[in-house]
């Protein structure tokens, strides 16, 4: 029995200019849609998809395996199986980034590794990385959160997330001893930190926490911040940073206000807090069109008695 699952090409960005006036190419509206049918291998919902040469790839968490969609016959199929354990055991995975065909990047939750299989599940090499656990989260590349890989001059960059960071112990020290981001280098197979770190802006005024979603382009990494309008364009060669504070009149509630004192609130005024606030969820740079993606949250009022 097969039920259907609809798939939007649009995505809606956010655009805002001192200008009102808006390029009817980047109009917010549905352009096409498709309905692919699937089986009971898919998982109905994903933390991760990757669009690759005409098709698109979707992670079933539940089943252990990636799904292709073939966007021209709008039809499922499983592309790629993988293991927990055993000599192919890859462990608990969070998300897959498709490099080529019969090279598919795959890091785990539980270890600072980084598997490389085949598109049959062979394991080919794993790539580990010394990280302090008590300092950083699990490395993941999941497209619904904006930490997916991407490459750029034949390396693979990637976020090491931050660990819980009480916001009364954010210092400028620990931004310097912070390393948020490393790159694999695929032909060398090293891995190494990137030379980009946060700086005194993240802690003057309203502390904000030190995550951003990732992407590249044209020899540059674009790291947007997701609790506030900063952007960071860094170029891979002459490792140089530019912060680009990005206009908005739709996300302008960031605020920390729900993570103070956090343990001694209750549980409706700890979530009408977050949902007033503003956040950044991924960015992305679309080469067809020439033109970032930003999906975001913009914050919203609730009722006082709201439940």
């Amino acid at each position: 029995m097969y039920k259907a699952i609809i798939l939007f090409f649009s995505l809606t960005f956010l655009v805002s200019c001192e200008n009102s006036e808006i390029s009817p190419a980047y109009s917010l509206i549905l352009s096409d849609s498709l309905s692919i049918k699937i089986g009971s291998n898919v998982d109905p919902s994903t933390f991760a998809v990757q669009y690759h040469e005409g098709n698109l790839y979707w992670w079933n968490q539940n089943r252990s395996s990636i799904s292709k969609f073939d966007l021209e016959t709008g039809r499922s199929s499983q592309w790629l199986k993988y293991e927990y354990e055993g000599p192919n055991g890859i462990g608990n995975v969070l998300g897959f980034h498709i490099h080529s065909e019969d090279s598919i990047f795959i890091p785990a939750s539980h270890k600072n590794i980084i598997s490389l299989v085949n598109n049959e599940g062979k394991l080919l090499n794993k790539f580990d990385y010394d990280h302090p656990t008590e300092i950083y989260s699990p490395t993941s590349s999941l497209s619904r959160y904006g930490t997916q890989f991407t490459v750029s001059d034949g390396k693979l960059f990637f976020q090491s997330p931050p660990n819980y960071i009480a916001f009364e112990s954010l210092s400028s020290q620990i931004l310097n001893e912070y390393i948020p981001f490393l790159h694999l280098d695929i032909s060398e197979a090293t891995i190494s930190p990137l030379s980009f770190r946060y700086g005194s802006e993240l802690i003057e005024g309203q502390k904000q926490k030190s995550q951003s979603a990732i992407c590249s382009h044209d020899g540059k990494l674009y790291f947007k911040h997701l609790y506030s309008r900063k952007l960071y364009i860094y170029d891979i060669k002459s490792e140089e940073t530019e912060i680009i504070e990005l206009p908005s009149t739709l996300l302008t509630k960031y605020s920390n206000e729900y993570e103070e004192g956090a343990t001694s609130k209750s549980v409706d005024q700890y979530m009408n807090e977050l949902i007033r606030t503003s956040a950044s969820h991924s960015f992305h740079y679309d080469p067809y069109r020439d033109v970032f993606y930003e999906l975001a949250w913009p914050g919203e009022e609730l009722p006082e008695n709201a439940n």
